[in-house]
């Protein structure tokens, strides 16, 4: 091929030996350059290497987490009650009562919240949240309304273990 036609395919990222009709045998095509020669690949397979690196540290974080998990959870399996419901009262800045109802799953260590205004309405739901998740002891507070629905929950006949709490501040 011609030099100037070379250099034209060449500058359009061509290969110029793919025009060319020349025995290739005799020739041996166009001289090709190592692609791991170039200062740019050595900087990439670094940088690959690094967060490969990283990568591998990550999963070997998350996994010794998830030991620590399942080690917590048969540890929770052992106790008797594996979801427990806690129960407080409190009064609002209006002087309304507010009722805070937390079920604690402890062997998938989860917790679900939910805030009421009534406290029939409390009430109302608790069945339903125990057959829901299972429930095996509910622990409310005896303050102020919590007596209430402790009484309720008792005259109920739920056939789970009710436990009254009677809150007081630390002394550290």
């Amino acid at each position: 091929m011609d030099g100037q036609l070379c250099w034209l395919l060449v500058n359009d990222g061509k290969n110029p030996c793919d025009g060319c009709n020349y025995n290739r045998a005799d020739c041996k095509g166009r001289p090709k350059k190592e692609k791991y020669d170039s200062e740019f690949y050595r900087v990439a397979v670094c940088i690959d290497n690094h967060i490969e690196r990283k990568r591998q540290k990550q999963y070997e974080e998350y996994l010794r987490r998830e030991r620590e998990k399942d080690k917590r959870r048969q540890e929770h399996a052992k106790c008797n009650a594996k979801t427990i419901i806690s129960i407080v009262t409190d009064i609002d800045r209006r002087g309304r009562p507010e009722i805070e109802v937390k079920v604690n799953d402890l062997i998938n260590e989860i917790g679900y919240v939910k805030k009421y205004k009534n406290p029939d309405e409390a009430i109302c739901y608790i069945p339903a949240i125990i057959r829901r998740y299972g429930v095996g002891q509910i622990q409310c507070e005896i303050d102020g309304y919590g007596l209430g629905i402790y009484d309720r929950l008792k005259s109920a006949e739920l056939g789970i273990d009710i436990v009254p709490l009677h809150y007081i501040g630390l002394r550290l």
